[in-house]
């Protein structure tokens, strides 16, 4: 999927890689945007309307479920995955 307002790929699922990968330093941005976002209390959809492009909007089941995968992504950085980002693996 696509970022309307920038060439930021962010795909259908997050990694599930039990390290920190390259992608993942690439979209600390989003990360961050969807650990706010849930924070302040908002809905999937409101979350997906920021990362996603009208386009990308057409398809609501697969941004949703990109959401979520992020979501989790973020959260497992924030938690369990903090000591990769710190460089003590």
């Amino acid at each position: 999927m696509q970022d309307g307002s920038s060439t930021r790929f962010i795909a259908d699922q997050a990694p599930t890689d039990a390290r920190f990968t390259e992608y993942d330093e690439r979209h600390m941005a989003v990360y961050l945007t969807l650990l706010f976002s849930d924070g302040e209390g908002k809905s999937e959809a409101e979350m997906a309307q920021l990362l996603f492009s009208s386009v990308d909007m057409k398809e609501p089941d697969q941004a949703l479920a990109a959401v979520r995968s992020h979501l989790a992504r973020a959260r497992w950085l924030a938690t369990e995955g903090r000591h990769y980002i710190l460089g003590f693996e």
